[in-house]
């Protein structure tokens, strides 16, 4: 019966009280920040106007960079203007970016895309069309994937994570990032062939949908892997459990040895990446405890350094580690450790933070012949899909 609940809803429009989150017909993301960029590279097939009034011939490279206390930016010639921040585009334009930071990237961003200083670092910030986030988000999770069904059931579940989650960077001057602590992404992607046109046609096909729950838009956590079940919010991060999620069984990814993982990392790069990530000195004597509850090996880790210690929840800590050693370094939220020459030796099982709609899941169920609306059920148990508001006057 809620199968057939969920499949009907699709066609009813939010209404009354219901209307928490209005339609976000547009968001902007900050890019690359990661990166860390001091120098990025930009070209166009069209003629670039900047705000600063200075225009450059299509095709041409326009270069900005981070020059002391300033940005510097112009063309290849001798030419170069400084200032605090710039725009560049015109509204309806692409744009290729080179981003020259701890490493390289490109991306192709819809125009104008904003560049401004923080720090010493050069901050991107590109204004999505939602539907045009939510297939790149989707392309980028699912790369390869082509199961119709996967992908639908992702890109209703990002689209709830954008629309409840834009004020992550508000303090930042954007809404969400590009990196999997937000929404996922590597730019536009085209509606040409293969998965980025599977992953465009997704987003169409669930355009303005969203999960929800007693009339609110459930966050639409995604995961690549969930270990064998799903976990929550508030058993992750701690705070209020809101009951929009259960813990869910899934028999997909429980027992499959693609999803056990196994690293030693040296105490000394713990320290260095805790020091970093909190601001608190670590001597090299440090150790850590654990307290597990609600059916979890690991609940919270305590750093104890002398007679100093603090606590935070364990996806805080691989976050932690993830943002020094590499995202790698600890796959998932699901592990336990033990302790040999200062060296500590963490086993665990998934990919990601463990809540919402396992991806590694969904692929399989969509394999089997489950619908879209079967497959969120099944991780979303809670939760009904409904159609978000439009703002007064549309879009």
């Amino acid at each position: 019966m809620r199968s057939v609940l969920l499949a009907l809803c699709l066609a009813i429009p939010w209404s009354g009280s219901a209307a928490v989150v209005p339609y976000p017909a547009e968001v902007r993301v900050g890019v690359l920040g990661l990166l860390a960029p001091q120098r990025v590279e930009v070209t166009s097939v069209s003629e670039l106007r900047s705000t600063s009034g200075h225009t450059f011939a299509a095709g041409r490279r326009v270069v900005i960079e981070v020059d002391r206390e300033s940005l510097r930016f112009g063309g290849p010639s001798r030419n170069r203007w400084r200032g605090r921040s710039i725009s560049v585009g015109a509204r309806g334009e692409r744009i290729s970016v080179v981003v020259h930071g701890r490493n390289v990237r490109r991306r192709l961003l819809p125009a104008p895309v904003e560049f401004s200083l923080r720090g010493n670092r050069v901050v991107l910030v590109a204004t999505f069309a939602l539907e045009d986030l939510v297939a790149s988000a989707v392309a980028a999770e699912l790369a390869g994937v082509t199961e119709t069904a996967a992908l639908e059931a992702t890109a209703i579940a990002i689209r709830s994570y954008i629309a409840t989650s834009r004020a992550r960077h508000d303090d930042e001057g954007f809404d969400v990032c590009d990196s999997t602590h937000c929404v996922h992404s590597a730019g536009l992607v085209e509606a040409g062939s293969g998965s980025d046109a599977a992953a465009v046609s997704a987003a169409s096909m669930t355009r303005e949908r969203v999960l929800a729950r007693a009339g609110h838009v459930v966050t639409g956590y995604v995961t690549s892997c969930c270990g064998g079940e799903t976990t929550t919010p508030s058993r992750t991060w701690g705070g209020k459990d809101l009951g929009d999620f259960v813990p869910v069984a899934c028999r997909v990814c429980s027992g499959r040895s693609t999803c056990s993982w196994e690293r030693t990392v040296p105490a000394t790069s713990i320290a260095s990446a805790i020091a970093d990530a909190f601001g608190k000195p670590v001597p090299s004597d440090f150790t850590l405890r654990t307290r597990p509850d609600d059916g979890l090996a690991v609940r919270t880790v305590t750093i104890v350094a002398g007679a100093r210690e603090w606590t935070v929840y364990r996806d805080a800590f691989r976050m932690a580690i993830g943002r020094r050693l590499g995202w790698d370094t600890l796959p998932s939220s699901n592990y336990e450790w033990t302790t040999e020459r200062r060296r500590y030796r963490f086993r665990g099982s998934g990919r990601g933070h463990g809540i919402g709609l396992c991806m590694m899941g969904a692929v399989e169920l969509s394999i089997a012949g489950r619908t879209r609306e079967e497959i969120l059920l099944a991780y979303f148990p809670r939760a009904i899909i409904e159609l978000l508001p439009r703002p007064s006057g549309g879009v």
